[in-house]
């Protein structure tokens, strides 16, 4: 899988799930079953609603957190 690299103004763009986990490589239902429940996502990625109970928002910088620290857990 190719890296893709993000300009720094990037990293502050809200992002839905549906970015989220194409950015990761997985979908939805893994995500919320597995990454959700499992790790410490909502720790590094806490969701932004814009509105009541709207759907949740992620920042991208917060994504690609997520990332680079499970990366680095397993290498």
């Amino acid at each position: 899988m190719s890296e893709t690299i993000f300009n720094p103004l990037d990293r502050e763009r809200l992002i839905n799930v549906n970015e989220v986990t194409s950015i990761m490589g997985v979908g939805r239902t893994y995500f919320s079953q597995k990454i959700i429940k499992h790790t410490n996502f909502l720790e590094i990625a806490p969701p932004v609603r814009l509105y009541g109970n709207g759907n949740p928002k992620y920042r991208l910088g917060d994504v690609l957190n997520f990332i680079d620290k499970r990366k680095q857990a397993n290498h």
